[in-house]
């Protein structure tokens, strides 16, 4: 005898906005989980993950590089033909014997 399980649903960003667009403007997790077409009890656990407030939206520390600048170096140690593990500092590595 076999169980067949609910296929999973993951929530997208704009399913996750619209929960907490929900939960401030006052609605019930039942309200908002059926205007998403997801079970009450998923609405919950976003809720309860977070305490019921809303997470800063996440964003990169400004000494970090950019996604065009990470993609820049990345394409021109290809084009030049240079391997990563060239790049690397000469020490002592894990693999070595």
């Amino acid at each position: 005898m076999s169980r067949r399980y609910k296929q999973r649903k993951y929530l997208t960003a704009s399913s996750i906005d619209a929960i907490w667009t929900g939960w401030r403007a006052g609605q019930t997790t039942v309200a908002i989980g059926g205007a998403l077409g997801q079970s009450p009890g998923t609405v919950q656990l976003l809720l309860a993950r977070h305490g019921g407030i809303a997470p800063r939206p996440r964003r990169r520390a400004l000494r970090a590089l950019s996604l065009a600048e990470r993609e820049e170096i990345s394409r021109g140690l290809v084009g030049a033909g240079v391997c990563a593990r060239d790049r690397a500092p000469p020490g002592p590595c894990a693999f070595d014997d």
